[in-house]
């Protein structure tokens, strides 16, 4: 449940062009959650690391490299 609110709330904040190109993949937040990581530091590298056509592999690594600095 808290990662479906977390996608939620992710597709919320985004703007209302890039919302119909993206559909947020609950594997990579729960990838990131099973390892620890809080909900804001998440939230936060979604945003930054989210391009349009993404595949989770890719933002799962994007949001690794942001997470960890």
């Amino acid at each position: 449940k808290a990662a479906s609110q977390i996608i939620l709330d992710i597709k919320g904040q985004l703007s209302e062009a890039d919302a119909t190109d993206k559909s947020l993949s609950p594997n990579v937040l729960e990838a990131l959650l099973s390892l620890g990581f809080k909900n804001s530091d998440i939230n936060r590298a979604i945003k930054n690391a989210y391009l349009p056509g993404i595949s989770d592999d890719e933002l799962l690594k994007r949001c690794l490299q942001i997470i960890r600095k």
